[in-house]
């Protein structure tokens, strides 16, 4: 995961205020540097996703869009299009999609809503590009960070391939459905335990 490579730079700047009181010299790859109090660094550091905003899929759902909610309730939430009628269709028609997914077909699963047929309620939300979990688990993450991620994982065809389900942290209604095909993600889904679509 790109958070490995940071682990190095994360550890001197959490040392960082203690070591300014004190007259240390360090060498960083050839060039001698003091610690200041505010240490700079040429680029941002990449943290993992927050909880609850718009581009993580967990625990309960993405930003103000969460399972349970019915057609009305998600619309209202903004970050959803295509939603129409009262009637969940399973991930047909009128169920819809995440706003910033594009509409192709009923087969393409990037970023496809399910309500269910028989409660109305909003079961299964799939991810789009741009959308982690807070594992920081996405469309293309590799099969090794997923390993890492969720030790559960175990793929329907064989140990590095296939459909597998993991629990989500922090809420046992859900879990996450995550398809690993050529040693990368290629679906991702939150979906309640109880949902009546799909396999």
């Amino acid at each position: 995961m790109k958070l490995h490579k940071f682990a190095a730079i994360l550890t001197v700047l959490a040392l960082a205020p203690s070591l300014s009181a004190c007259d240390i010299t360090i060498n960083l790859g050839g060039s001698t540097t003091k610690p200041s109090a505010a240490p700079q660094t040429s680029a941002p550091v990449s943290q993992p996703p927050t909880t609850g905003s718009a581009d993580v899929l967990g625990p309960t759902g993405v930003g103000s869009l969460v399972l349970g909610m019915t057609k009305s309730e998600a619309l209202r939430t903004g970050l959803v299009t295509g939603i129409s009628g009262t009637q969940g269709m399973c991930g047909y028609d009128g169920d819809g999609r995440l706003a910033n997914a594009a509409p192709l077909n009923d087969d393409d699963l990037d970023g496809k809503l399910f309500f269910s047929p028989n409660t109305g309620k909003l079961v299964i939300i799939a991810a789009t590009s741009g959308i982690a979990t807070p594992e920081g688990i996405q469309l293309g993450s590799s099969l090794n960070d997923v390993a890492m991620a969720y030790p559960l994982w175990e793929g329907s065809e064989g140990p590095t391939e296939g459909i597998g389900i993991v629990p989500v942290a922090d809420n046992p209604r859900a879990v996450y459905r995550i398809l690993i095909s050529d040693a990368m993600v290629t679906e991702l889904t939150l979906q309640d335990v109880e949902q009546d679509c799909a396999e």
